[in-house]
């Protein structure tokens, strides 16, 4: 039985996308179509790596639409937002056009070190041919979010949501009032399913212990976008 009566739902507002090519993902990847669609995209992104080295990058971020790949930074001696953007090739995914990107800039950078000899002013050369402020900050800069971890199937059995715990000033009696409201819904005296019934029973307990010693797990990022942060080889996927 579903926690909430069934909403009518077009099939574009059920679709999820793939963070890695845009295409629709099957029920049980929500993130990734593939592994091997992830993994080569991951890959393509620390291509980008000495480059962002080079500019003295403190942030980055990396996006894309149908039309467009979007690379974002702040560098280590400005508060500036630059963007940059090139044109996907029809038919590729983004991390067959990442390549074209890459060498793009790189190839901006190489000339103009040969001419100058300096990758100072090489980086403030490829900087002036970024956008600039085309995004805000907090589409850059990585936060912080903090997940309770270990007890979403517990809290599905309840009809609730990690929030739920999370935003409650008493979360102890919010986890009451839902474990009576899904026990009273699944009684076997009043036609439930003794199974269920047992199931809600277990998880109520499993919430109330893990309310004694709440744990955490934290997730840097940002949403919408994959990101980048000084020092780290490997880039974070969104929120």
């Amino acid at each position: 039985m579903s926690c909430a009566p069934a909403k009518p739902q077009d099939k574009t507002e059920r679709l999820k996308i793939c963070l890695c090519c845009g295409k629709p993902t099957s029920k049980n990847r929500v993130r990734y179509c593939s592994e091997s669609c992830r993994s080569q995209f991951a890959f393509k992104l620390r291509w980008f790596n000495n480059l962002l080295r080079a500019l003295q990058a403190r942030f980055a971020t990396f996006s894309f639409t149908e039309s467009v790949l979007i690379l974002n930074l702040i560098s280590n001696h400005s508060e500036t937002v630059y963007s940059y953007f090139y044109e996907r090739t029809p038919g590729k995914k983004p991390a067959q056009d990442i390549d074209g990107m890459v060498f793009e800039l790189g190839n901006l950078w190489w000339e103009y070190l040969a001419h100058s000899n300096s990758q100072r002013r090489a980086a403030e050369h490829i900087l002036r041919h970024g956008r600039k402020r085309v995004v805000g900050r907090e589409l850059v800069e990585p936060r912080k979010e903090h997940y309770a971890s270990r007890i979403s199937n517990h809290l599905l059995q309840l009809c609730m949501k990690k929030q739920d715990l999370l935003d409650s000033s008493d979360p102890a009696d919010t986890a009451r009032a839902a474990y009576k409201q899904a026990a009273l819904k699944h009684h076997p005296d009043l036609g439930g399913s003794a199974y269920k019934f047992r199931q809600i029973h277990n998880a109520y307990h499993q919430i109330k212990t893990w309310l004694e010693n709440p744990s955490f797990h934290t997730r840097r990022g940002v949403p919408g976008h994959w990101s980048f942060i000084a020092g780290k080889s490997k880039w974070y996927s969104p929120l």
